[in-house]
């Protein structure tokens, strides 16, 4: 709501400056309380576009697709308001496929850089279209913040259960946030580090030992999420939290080699390491890799 009524001041500002001392107090309030409701219109647009293409940046046809669709909603939302439809449509395309790019190349930066770096392309779009900056910048803005950023977790909310998500902070928040929800709704939760640096927190509705729940992608040398390869798995849940238990280990070990990936099985005190360069048969029950509390601190 914050972002709202920000955005809905500096398209106030923008008209005051844009039409001068033409304009009185009370066009000022209702040109106010327009844009408070187009720009939520907007915002609820940019999010149901995100609904339906979730936070997989896959395929570049796939963000076309998703570029086209905010272009789409944009150009028709400024169309409703007066303007024409090529302008939203530019602002909307293009900081779809930025926001797009950011995610998946922007590791390193935070999100207010993506968010204003999505509304400068967003507002440059719109302005070489013909259209003005201010207009395409709040387009932008939107798209990134709640489309690519809050599908993507930790962006605009924790990762749920039923699309998983990213998580910010590192290991330590990522597995933290695992043993919480595993516990408090007794199921197993899984994370997957991948190897851009990244910790995606598996969706766990219905999540088991069945790997039809797993969220990844099999390549001939190993298992991907979002075009990362997956480096290692963690799980905690309810067979896992009272100690070890041998077919889940059984299972850890099978998917370690299967996937080329490093599991760590881990209770409420110990934490258990499966490899797939280790050579050795599995046991009923194998060495303890280091306690959780040193692992979460490792």
């Amino acid at each position: 709501m914050l972002g709202i009524l920000a955005f809905s001041v500096i398209m106030t500002i923008d008209y005051a400056i844009e039409n001068g001392r033409s304009v009185n107090i009370g066009q000022l309030g209702a040109y106010f309380v327009q844009s408070v409701v187009w720009s939520t219109a907007s915002m609820g647009l940019s999010k149901g576009v995100g609904d339906i293409f979730k936070h997989e940046i896959k395929t570049l046809i796939r963000e076309l697709g998703r570029a086209a669709a905010h272009g789409i909603t944009n150009g028709g939302m400024r169309l409703i308001q007066g303007g024409k439809f090529e302008h939203g449509f530019l602002s909307g395309f293009v900081s779809s496929l930025g926001g797009s790019a950011m995610i998946k190349y922007g590791g390193n930066m935070d999100i207010g850089s993506k968010v204003a770096l999505s509304a400068a392309l967003g507002g440059t779009a719109e302005a070489l279209g013909g259209g003005k900056f201010a207009n395409g910048a709040i387009t932008g803005a939107y798209v990134v913040l709640f489309n690519h950023l809050m599908h993507q977790g930790g962006g605009g909310g924790e990762p749920t259960k039923e699309d998983g998500g990213y998580i910010k902070g590192g290991r330590k928040a990522a597995l933290e946030f695992m043993e919480k929800t595993a516990v408090r709704e007794n199921v197993e939760v899984s994370v997957y580090e991948l190897e851009n640096g990244e910790f995606f927190v598996n969706p766990w509705e219905g999540n088991s030992i069945d790997e039809s729940h797993q969220s990844f992608e099999v390549r001939s040398d190993g298992i991907y999420h979002d075009d990362s390869k997956i480096v290692s798995q963690y799980h905690f849940g309810p067979t896992t939290q009272s100690g070890y238990q041998s077919i889940a280990g059984y299972n850890d070990m099978q998917f370690a080699q299967r996937y080329n990936v490093n599991v760590y099985h881990i209770s409420s005190k110990y934490v258990y390491k499966f490899s797939p360069q280790d050579l050795w048969l599995w046991t009923p029950k194998p060495k303890v890799f280091m306690t959780k509390d040193q692992f979460y601190n490792f």
